[in-house]
């Protein structure tokens, strides 16, 4: 029973790791958009912009196997 509670603890502690990751990895993606749609550089920024918005997709569903 005591070993239960600690993997689940433990599983909690990673998942919040990955989601913190995720957030991190959004906001850099946000900044390089940005930041290449003010240098001109859209299409890049539209590519980039779609792989965002998978990412922030499957993150509300909670789909991290892909």
């Amino acid at each position: 029973m005591a070993s239960t509670p600690r993997r689940t603890r433990k599983g909690d502690e990673q998942a919040s790791r990955y989601r913190e990751a995720t957030d991190l990895a959004i906001e850099q993606l946000d900044w390089c958009i940005d930041y290449l749609r003010q240098i001109h550089k859209s299409q890049i920024a539209g590519v980039l912009e779609q792989n965002r918005n998978s990412i922030v997709s499957r993150r509300r569903r909670g789909d991290v196997s892909r």
